[in-house]
């Protein structure tokens, strides 16, 4: 099936960001929010879930990709996706890619708007932080752009998310953004 969606492309700031030892902080249980894994996710549920986080943010890469390679990605091994649930209701999603020995990426971490701001975003961070360290990598890496939510950047550094890098990348958006 053809792409509908019509893009151009513009250039953003890009910060990339690692950890290289597992941070030390205590995650303790919130009541009721939860991050489960999806094992065999069907494509339209994680399109779903990309759309209602990164729609207002202008997220389209995913929706860029033919659903056979999409369905392939996320469906992959190396591919870990985790859906935030408060009081059962998704609420975010958060993807990690494994491809890389060693290494693991955070490759999509996000909350739906109504919860953004409200302390959710960090615990549920340190969660996944918590999942990924399990691993034993050498590192945990991000990167994050001036298009994301404007308080992405910090909550990434309050969790001890250090800086290595930051350039600018032609980034595809929908044709009618304005930046």
């Amino acid at each position: 099936m053809e792409n509908l969606i019509k893009t151009k492309t513009i250039q953003v700031a890009t910060t990339y960001l690692q950890m290289t030892e597992c941070p030390e902080f205590e995650v303790t249980k919130k009541k009721m929010v939860n991050a489960v894994r999806l094992f065999q996710p069907y494509l339209d549920y994680y399109k779903f879930l990309y759309q209602a986080v990164g729609k207002d943010l202008n997220w389209i890469d995913r929706l860029l990709m033919k659903d056979d390679e999409l369905s392939k990605y996320i469906n992959s091994p190396k591919t870990e996706i985790y859906v935030f649930h408060v009081h059962g209701a998704p609420i975010g999603f958060c993807e990690l890619d494994k491809k890389v020995k060693d290494e693991i990426e955070i490759v999509y971490f996000g909350l739906v708007p109504q919860f953004r701001g409200k302390g959710y975003g960090k615990y549920l961070l340190r969660r996944i932080l918590m999942k990924a360290w399990s691993y034993k990598p050498d590192r945990v890496w991000l990167h994050t752009c001036e298009l994301d939510h404007p308080i992405a950047l910090q909550t990434y550094y309050k969790v001890g998310f250090e800086k290595y890098d930051q350039k600018m990348i032609e980034q595809r958006v929908p044709e009618d953004f304005v930046f």
